[in-house]
Formats: C-alpha cells, structure tokens, sequence
C-alpha cells in the first residue's frame, strides 16, 4: 500500500474524529473525489461521521445524500462500521436504516468459545439478487484470508456457542441439597 500512496495512486485522507463538523467531512469528501476522479473509495469508519454530527438526527439524510452523490458519480464505495459489541450472538448497529446506505452488506463477527477466538462472516443483503445467508468461518494466515466452503464449522460453533434450551426439568426450582421440603 506504501508503493501506491507513494506514487499517487492511493491518496488517504485522515479526519480526527473530533476536529469538525459532518457538512464539513462531506465537503472535503466529494471535493477530492472529483479532484481525482475516484471511481474506487474506502470510507473505513462511519463512526467517525456519526461523532461528527452536532445534530445525531441528520446522520440519516446525510449518508442517504453522500451515497446517492457517490452512486451518481459512478463510485463504488467500501463502508467500514464496526459495532459496539464484537463479541457473541448479539449486534447492535449505531447507525439506524444501514440497508439503505449499501447495496450489499457484509458482517463479520467474533465468537469467542473455549478460550479461542473464531471469525464468522455472513452477507446480510444482496440488492436485486439472491445470496447464501450462511454463516460461514474465516481465518487469516500466510494465505490470506479464507472462507470455508460450507458452513458446518460456523454451525458447530454457533451451537457449542449457544445456551443450552431450557426444558421443564431443568425450570422447576429444586430444593437445595441436604434439606427436605
């Protein structure tokens, strides 16, 4: 990546999360997307722009714009979200309505089971076109990134993962021990 921030071909712009305003983050955005004619963009962190906004309300209309103008430029656009809670069954996601801000949405999580870490991804939305909604698991090694082929490993340890269900046995309080009722 060094080569080609190096030569031109990569420019990165960098926005403390605090320095401005959300119109301000917009502006400077499109600005170097038609200075340099980008048809490719990474915008790695939308959480920035919602620390951005001085009103949270407009954060809505505000991505809707941008990934309208972004469309109507031609730009394909890589958005990067990471949720509050990384780890588990359970995702938030800070920023209401993201279906509408993607044509595609992809999500990869963290489960954490025995004392390891496993990675999971799945496609939550694929506009104008079927997907596999499939768990899937994924490592990361010399090979780079691979995705298994099926989902049994995901579906093995999103079940070892999961509490076990509870029957009517296992619900009856039961007196402790030692003791008669």
């Amino acid at each position: 990546m060094r080569a080609l921030v190096d030569n031109g071909t990569v420019e990165v712009l960098w926005q403390p999360p605090t320095d401005d305003m959300l119109d301000a983050y917009g502006e400077r955005l499109l600005e170097a997307i038609h200075r340099r004619k980008v048809k490719r963009l990474v915008i790695d962190g939308l959480t920035s722009f919602h620390k951005a906004a001085v009103e949270p309300s407009r954060l809505d209309h505000f991505f809707t714009a941008l990934a309208n103008e972004l469309r109507v430029l031609g730009v394909t656009t890589l958005y990067t979200l990471e949720v509050p809670d990384i780890l588990g069954p359970a995702i938030r996601i800070p920023i209401n309505d993201i279906s509408s801000l993607a044509e595609n949405l992809i999500l990869f999580r963290f489960i954490e089971l025995r004392a390891k870490l496993y990675r999971l991804v799945s496609i939550l939305k694929v506009r104008d076109s079927g997907f596999d909604p499939s768990l899937h698991e994924f490592t990361i090694g010399p090979d780079g990134i691979v995705v298994h082929a099926t989902e049994q490993s995901a579906e093995a340890i999103m079940s070892d993962f999961a509490p076990p269900p509870e029957t009517a046995a296992s619900s009856t309080p039961r007196a402790p021990k030692g003791r008669r009722s």
